[in-house]
């Protein structure tokens, strides 16, 4: 720390609620003091450039924002899991389909028939 940040420290601004007077951008100019400042802040406000980047869903689609959006993808259920005391965890790819009984039943009294006479031919329609 200099000598002069010594004497001068910088402070953060006081609380809105502490403060005795507004800074610029908690009260734009009234239309008193300039007719065209409300629709220009309105303007300003609803401009893209203004957008948080969180709340910015044409920007979070984005092509350059891809990677985050992959961090998050692994971010989240790890957070989830982490929360729960899950510690590790098997991760099994692909897809399986289950058969109800009674279609399943069929089938294995199809595939005995076809053991018992292997030259008759005996269709499946599932």
């Amino acid at each position: 720390m200099t000598e002069e940040s010594k004497r001068h420290p910088a402070t953060a601004p006081a609380h809105s609620r502490q403060r005795r007077e507004h800074l610029p951008w908690e009260r734009p100019k009234p239309a008193s003091e300039d007719v065209d400042a409300p629709a220009m802040v309105e303007r300003i406000l609803r401009s893209e450039s203004y957008r948080r980047p969180d709340e910015d869903v044409d920007f979070l689609h984005s092509d350059a924002t891809r990677a985050i959006r992959l961090q998050i993808d692994y971010l989240k259920p790890q957070l989830r899991l982490e929360q729960t005391g899950i510690k590790n965890t098997i991760v099994v790819f692909g897809g399986t389909r289950i058969v109800e009984p009674v279609a399943a039943a069929k089938e294995v009294d199809r595939l005995r028939q076809a053991v018992d006479h292997p030259y008759l031919v005996i269709h499946s329609h599932s």
